[in-house]
């Protein structure tokens, strides 16, 4: 049965500690319902996480030199640079190198190519800060509208980005 498999022989994300965890917070008797058992697990594999990213900070998991548009470039330039570097979203920064907007693909496909990437890059976009631990990020990319999370520094420009595949990839590889 699964009960015998030793617990180094188990493909599992999470340790004892985590389960214990989990379980702390549930209190019923272990004759549990499927619902029960799926709840259990994501909260164990969430204690994981969380467990795995406390020792990560934004910098650690980041793109540093993300590539930048202005406000005024034309929406069909914008979309040449995103399928060219096969990236889901572009910040918009002003002349100062401060974020004003982010692009997103999804979006500018869907646009007039002859407008500018200013009229429709999204105004609400998730930020962090190089030092914040990673488990910032689990909370600000769990939310299916956020897929990006810029990283600017302490003068608000941007230093980074982190993609949810990012985050997924630093979890998965934490020691």
């Amino acid at each position: 049965t699964l009960t015998n498999l030793p617990h180094n022989m188990a493909l599992h994300r999470f340790d004892p500690s985590d389960l214990e965890a989990a379980l702390m917070g549930h209190n019923q008797a272990l004759d549990m319902s499927r619902a029960d058992i799926e709840a259990l697990i994501e909260r164990t594999e969430l204690q994981a996480y969380q467990r795995m990213a406390s020792k990560l900070t934004c910098a650690r998991i980041m793109t540093p030199r993300v590539r930048t548009i202005e406000p005024r470039t034309q929406l069909s330039i914008a979309v040449a640079s995103l399928l060219k570097y096969d990236i889901k979203a572009l910040p918009v920064i002003d002349d100062d190198k401060h974020v004003i907007g982010l692009l997103r693909l999804e979006d500018a496909e869907k646009a007039d190519p002859s407008i500018r990437a200013g009229q429709i890059m999204v105004r609400d976009y998730a930020t962090a800060r190089p030092n914040d631990p990673a488990t910032v990020l689990l909370g600000l990319l769990s939310d299916d509208t956020q897929r990006h999370v810029l990283i600017l520094d302490d003068n608000n420009r941007l230093v980074g980005m982190v993609s949810k595949s990012d985050l997924m990839r630093a979890l998965f590889h934490a020691d």
